[in-house]
Parts: C-alpha cells; sequence; structure tokens
C-alpha cells in the first residue's frame, strides 16, 4: 500500500499539471504514490460555485468558510480505506517542514495525509480549531496560496519511497541527509575557464571519491548553514561522539589552518575562483565566510570543555 495524499485546493489545475512530471507521473502509475485533487468549488452551496466569504470585522481577502471545509474533509475520509486521516493545513504559521518531516510521513504509508490549501485572505479559525490535526509551513515567508507547499510536501516525501528515484541511494547523498549538504558537482567540460574538475573525482577510485565528497559536504555545511554544522559536531559534547566524527573534526581544523597558509598576497587574485582537489570545492572568495564560522563552532565546543 503506497503512500496517500489528498490535496483540497480551489486550483486543482496547478496540481495535476505539476504531477504529471516524469518522476512523480511514475510513481502514481506504479502505485507507489497515490494523489487525489479534490476540487473545493464541489462542494459550494450556491451557484457561483464560491466557497469564501467577506471577514466579520473588516480586512483584506475573502476567508475560507469552515463549514464547506468540513464537508470536503468529511466526504474524502468517508470514501478513504485508511484507518488513520491526519488534516494538514498549509499556513506560514504552521509547525516549518524539513528533511526528517519528509522522512518520517514516508515512513508511515498507513496514513492518509489531507492537504489543504488555502487562498486569499486564510480560513476560518474554527476550521482549523475543529478539523486541522497540523498546520505545515515551508518557511518564513508568504504564498499566495498552499498549492506550492502541498507539492513541495508530496515531492520530499516521495523521494523517500523505495523505488521511486532513479537510483536507490539518491536519497542518502541528498542535502541535510545526515545532517550534511550535498558535496559541489562537477560535470563536463573537464577544465572551464581555467577551473578543472578536482582531481579525485575524475581518478576513478571509488574510496577517493568518497573521502572527496565527504570532506567537501563538511565543508559546504560549515560556510552555508552553520546551525546543521552545529548539529553534526554536537556529539563531540558527549562521551557518546564517534571516532569517525573525531576524525572529521581534526580533518576540518588542519583544513583551516592549510586552508588559511596557502592564501598569500601573491596567489590571492589568482586563487580567488579556483577550486583545487585539496580545497574540496572551496574558493577563496569564501575564506572569510568560512573562517567566520569555523571560529563559531571552536568557540561552542571550547566552551563546553570548559563547563565539563
Amino acid at each position: 500500500m503506497g503512500i496517500r495524499f489528498s490535496v483540497l485546493t480551489l486550483f486543482p489545475e496547478l496540481i495535476t499539471q505539476y504531477l504529471s512530471d516524469a518522476l512523480l507521473s511514475k510513481a502514481l502509475k506504479n502505485e507507489l504514490l497515490s494523489v487525489e485533487v479534490v476540487s473545493l468549488r464541489d462542494y459550494s452551496d450556491n451557484k457561483y460555485k464560491s466557497i469564501d466569504d467577506a471577514p466579520y470585522g473588516g480586512g483584506d481577502g475573502m476567508i475560507f468558510r469552515a463549514d464547506i471545509l468540513e464537508k470536503a474533509i468529511l466526504d474524502v475520509k468517508s470514501k478513504s480505506s485508511r484507518q488513520t486521516q491526519k488534516v494538514i493545513y498549509l499556513s506560514p504559521q504552521g509547525k516549518k517542514w524539513d528533511h526528517l518531516s519528509a522522512r518520517t510521513w514516508a515512513s508511515q504509508p498507513d496514513v492518509e495525509y489531507i492537504l489543504v490549501s488555502g487562498r486569499y485572505g486564510g480560513v476560518d479559525q474554527r476550521f482549523i480549531d475543529d478539523c486541522v490535526d497540523e498546520e505545515i509551513s515551508l518557511g518564513d515567508f508568504v504564498l499566495s496560496g498552499g498549492e506550492l507547499p502541498a507539492l513541495a510536501i508530496i515531492e520530499s516525501v516521495s523521494r523517500f519511497i523505495p523505488n521511486v528515484l532513479g537510483h536507490e541511494k539518491s536519497a542518502l547523498a541528498d542535502s541535510f541527509e545526515n545532517s550534511l549538504f550535498e558535496a559541489p558537482q562537477y560535470t563536463k567540460p573537464q577544465t572551464w575557464k581555467c577551473r578543472p574538475v578536482p582531481a579525485d573525482l575524475v581518478a576513478g577510485h571509488h574510496q577517493k571519491i568518497a573521502d572527496w565528497r565527504h570532506k567537501a559536504s563538511i565543508l559546504q555545511t560549515v560556510l552555508r548553514n552553520l546551525p546543521l554544522a552545529l548539529k553534526y559536531f554536537n556529539p563531540l559534547m558527549e562521551s557518546s561522539a564517534s571516532e569517525v566524527l573525531k576524525k572529521d573534526w581534526l580533518w576540518l581544523n588542519k583544513f583551516e589552518k592549510d586552508f588559511t597558509e596557502t592564501t598569500t598576497k601573491e596567489n590571492l587574485e589568482i586563487t580567488t575562483r579556483a577550486i583545487t582537489n585539496e580545497s574540496f570545492g572551496l574558493t577563496q572568495k569564501q575564506r572569510p565566510l568560512f573562517l567566520n564560522h569555523m571560529n563559531v563552532l571552536k568557540r561552542a565546543f571550547d566552551d563546553s570543555n570548559k563547563e565539563s
């Protein structure tokens, strides 16, 4: 039994068009995933097929009516073969959606997720209070409707469903897996604007490639997402830290020292945009931010050692 979604929306064509994408359409065809797109206008009680009305107290935008939304939810639930249904309202005020959320949902194929896509001024609060199990947000920004968040959730969950991706290890290599960003990727031409692809990726030695990518992942995470890097190295503050993690921390500190020493006044201009095998995808242009983040990391672990 595959993962099941029901998407309640005013604009079903926005969902169906995207689901025709090769990756998701194949998953739907092979019943690895099922998505029912429900038009909220089908539950309207007037000839204009409207499902919203003006807000009490005044204000911008129209508000989705609680009674019509509930009617749609009850109808979807009555037709479901799943023992458990969860009603999700997609809202900027909701819990932040992330990599772990997608993995967790994918591990619960017996649950049907009913995604309610709002529009305009939002939905009647009484519907949220009475019918919604959880509110979910993609981040601290506002969109015109919930269709894009619904699609983002469906696709991110689908990546963890066996046989959906072309390569079984693709999801494991994604950014955020194991609290690390994905390593930089390169393709032909092997040299572009005097910038060659890192040698270890070209040589064909599988272990060297794996080592290079792991180290590059660490550097990309430190550079681009400091909270994620702190999360990755956090076990170092405890006695349960693995030997691999300890080696990663020692290597990172050695890399910082070597990376700093290679920068001189004479070669700075030449190496500003250079990508070398030893730089693991980092350029000298990124040096100030990288060193700043390294200082934050080291202070965090120094403070922890002092407390212990």
